[in-house]
């Protein structure tokens, strides 16, 4: 009889391509998978994984044996899921994936709770840029999802439900004795003579606001790109530029912050699959997030 765990072991590796990826996403040394892969082999007596420049890849068997694993793992995760209902009780393993910005604001506060109230349910953390973590979601790599939508489209199909949590307004920010941040908001078309402080250049803000800016009049001039808002923050307090970051991570840094006119902003929610409702674990962490996000995020 083959062990499920090492059959995990070998669809992780078939889907990353390299042993110290699925190591990491099980938590476990590359030498013990490395280990434990090559008993499956022995078992099954053929060759599952081959080596290819940069990691490895499933021979045709090692595929076929991952087809019928899927199913196997598949199976078993639904058998969990009814025993888990029908028990009623908040526990085992919660896979969930959160963008960058609402993992340090919004869920520092909902696992302490979590883990006070349910000691018996453990949560992982996968931090994912909001179309990775979608991805992971549909993949079945994690339970759930905190997403962020510039355009007010967060998913919402097959087997993928979002529950809205609120509207993260979008900041202007700049040292805290700018004379063009002493009311009650900044017009970016007020800007365009300042430096700019931008994330990356490829990243979603950076695009919003870069064309926020040419809808205002005027292209910004941009002293940084930079994909860590802790150091765009540091930056604009110390009169290095200005730039536009989401109220949840700006709040307590000692910089002047104020809504951009016209209002930028974005939708957060909580995605998690349909096939996983009813699942108590699920269903707390779905009224939790809702009661605890309230006070951190506007309603919409």
């Amino acid at each position: 009889m083959l062990e499920l765990s090492r059959l995990r072991m070998l669809v992780e590796a078939g889907h990353r391509g390299s042993i110290a990826a699925a190591a990491k996403e099980l938590h476990l040394t590359p030498s013990a998978v490395s280990q434990q892969l090559k008993v499956l082999a022995q078992e099954v007596r053929i060759d599952l994984l081959e080596r290819v420049p940069g990691g490895v890849r499933l021979t045709a068997a090692g595929a076929l044996l991952v087809e019928y694993a899927e199913r196997a793992l598949g199976e078993l995760e639904q058998a969990e899921q009814a025993l888990a209902v029908f028990k009623g009780t908040v526990a085992g393993t919660l896979r969930v994936g959160c963008f960058p910005s609402a993992a340090g604001a919004l869920l520092p506060s909902l696992l302490a709770g979590l883990a006070s109230t349910y000691p018996d349910l453990t949560v992982t953390l996968h931090s994912l840029n909001s179309r990775d973590a979608v991805g992971a979601l549909t993949a079945g790599e994690v339970d759930a999802a905190f997403v962020a939508s510039y355009e007010d489209e967060l998913p919402a199909d097959g087997d993928l439900r979002t529950t809205v949590l609120g509207y993260d307004r979008l900041q202007a920010i700049a040292a805290p004795d700018h004379p063009l941040f002493q009311g009650e908001r900044v017009e970016l078309a007020d800007l365009r003579d300042e430096p700019w402080l931008m994330d990356a250049n490829s990243s979603v803000l950076c695009g919003v606001v870069t064309r926020a800016c040419r809808r205002a009049g005027f292209a910004p001039r941009i002293r940084t790109h930079c994909p860590d808002a802790s150091v765009t923050l540091a930056m604009a307090q110390a009169g290095l530029g200005v730039a536009v970051l989401p109220r949840m991570v700006v709040s307590g840094h000692g910089v002047a912050a104020l809504p951009t006119g016209p209002a930028l902003g974005r939708s957060v929610g909580l995605v998690v699959r349909r096939s996983r409702l009813r699942l108590p674990a699920v269903q707390v962490l779905l009224e939790e997030s809702v009661r605890l996000c309230s006070p951190v995020l506007e309603s919409t």
